[in-house]
């Protein structure tokens, strides 16, 4: 059995304690949290664990934003989280070298129901929109698997031991597309 810290909204808005949860388990938690200055916050908490704003916002893969621009880490989380789900191949990846940037024309997720209930998603038709990376100086594409078909876990900004900066895309099959960039720059537009 694991548990997780405990955590309470100031304010009887919201108190929850994980301390004896079972793992499969999972308690949200909206708090508003007062700050000692007089500050306030919402903040959503997930098994203890507070989220990123781009974590808990609810959309529809790829068409609750015409467009985002992310030229820092936590822009980039936002980006993340709205192209998380959405599938690409990597067929349709286009690498510009001439312009410093990768092009990666993005698909909604289609859902159907599960072998053994639930809802499964796998790739569908309608186009999701394009997530554009410029300033790339280098990309690598690490595809153990060769299945040509990728759904999105996160997109990322790491920084190299020898401070280069790169954004990093994972998929949920063991993909890792990694461009070395100058300075974050990472849009992602929804079809129009």
């Amino acid at each position: 059995m694991e548990t997780w810290p405990r955590f309470y909204a100031v304010g009887s808005v919201a108190a929850v304690s994980a301390a004896s949860l079972t793992r499969s388990t999972a308690v949200i938690a909206l708090a508003v949290l007062f700050s000692v200055s007089g500050g306030t916050a919402v903040a959503l908490f997930v098994n203890g664990r507070r989220l990123a704003a781009g974590e808990w916002q609810t959309r529809e893969p790829g068409d609750d934003a015409e467009r985002l621009v992310a030229t820092t880490g936590p822009e980039l989380e936002i980006v993340s989280g709205h192209v998380h789900d959405l599938w690409l191949t990597l067929d349709a990846l286009v690498h510009d070298r001439a312009h410093q940037l990768v092009r990666i024309p993005l698909i909604a997720p289609q859902e159907r129901p599960g072998r053994f209930g639930g809802i499964e998603a796998r790739m569908g038709t309608k186009p999701a929109g394009t997530l554009t990376i410029r300033k790339v100086r280098d990309l690598q594409v690490d595809d153990t698997e060769k299945v040509g078909a990728y759904e999105i876990d996160t997109v990322s900004l790491l920084s190299e031991p020898d401070g280069a900066s790169v954004v990093e895309l994972q998929g949920t099959i063991p993909l890792r597309i990694a461009c070395v960039v100058e300075s974050v720059d990472v849009e992602f537009d929804a079809p129009s």
